[in-house]
């Protein structure tokens, strides 16, 4: 076995795993997010510029997860 894997507590083990899957828990917020500002935001009759930017703004957030996943 590694002995490097050895030293590394339980607990920060532990916490790499929580504060992943909180990472997948966000991108996967955000991918919804981004469907359910296209429909509701169109259907309800709002300039086109604003869902647009709305759009722009939960890719942004979603990108910045899928990256932090990448380094994770």
């Amino acid at each position: 076995m590694n002995s490097l894997y050895l030293n590394v507590p339980l607990e920060a083990v532990r916490g790499a795993r929580q504060t992943r899957r909180f990472i997948e828990e966000r991108v996967g917020w955000y991918e919804e997010m981004r469907k359910k500002v296209i429909r509701e935001m169109g259907a309800k009759g709002f300039p086109p510029n604003m869902v647009e930017d709305a759009v722009a703004s939960c890719e942004a957030m979603l990108e910045f997860y899928e990256d932090l996943l990448e380094t994770f």
